[in-house]
């Protein structure tokens, strides 16, 4: 199947359209309807995840991000604790350079590399490719800058980024603001993929709270 998933891949799993954190796994093995993932541990304890959850899964290659959700459907606890989910039928694929970007309103603390002034902005929209940040002044492209803002769900994100887009805001009264699409530069993975993780599960959550409204 052209999923994406191979043994020994890392992967990220939480339940399904709840406010739980993500834990980290593996893939250890596959067949053509299951897919065998390594318990996730927090504490020095198996994680209490019962046949029937539905999981939202995502992981990284080398090109693209993968996301799915997939239902448990077997527990084992030897050798080591793994759980059996029914393997997807669909498999989002988000290139890197492509990752999706949320519309979401966030404080930035942010000043130009090197310098020591600090400057207050805020975000239109976020990915784990970068960021579109507004500010009461224009920056120009190529500028690279320090950016501190911290998510809904409570992560802390500093990152380099360099500005590759500037545009002033329309339709604005008041003074004027420029929206900047910033690129983040040498952003390790982890925190790419913590970020996606955030961008999925918000993604998510608005669409079940969409579908309640009908």
């Amino acid at each position: 199947m052209a999923d994406g998933l191979r043994i020994g891949q890392r992967i990220q799993i939480k339940t399904a359209d709840s406010e739980d954190e993500w834990y980290s796994s593996r893939v250890e093995d596959l067949t053509g309807e299951t897919v065998t993932i390594a318990a996730p541990i927090k504490a020095g304890a198996v994680v209490s995840l019962p046949p029937g959850t539905l999981l939202d899964c995502h992981f990284p290659r080398d090109d693209a991000f993968y996301a799915f959700q997939a239902e448990i459907i077997q527990r084992r606890h030897l050798p080591v604790p793994v759980l059996v989910l029914r393997r997807p039928e669909t498999v989002q694929r988000f290139q890197r350079r492509r990752l999706f970007r949320l519309p979401v309103v966030l404080p930035v603390l942010f000043k130009v590399a090197g310098s020591g002034t600090v400057q207050k902005g805020s975000t239109l929209d976020l990915s784990g490719g970068g960021v579109c940040l507004v500010a009461p002044e224009l920056l120009a492209v190529g500028t690279e800058l320090e950016l501190a803002l911290d998510l809904p769900d409570g992560f802390h994100l500093a990152a380099r980024g360099r500005v590759v887009k500037a545009t002033e805001c329309e339709g604005e009264k008041g003074p004027s603001r420029y929206a900047h699409g910033v690129e983040f530069l040498d952003l390790p993975l982890p925190v790419q993929e913590r970020i996606v993780s955030f961008v999925f599960a918000e993604q998510r959550e608005r669409r079940r709270r969409e579908a309640g409204r009908w």
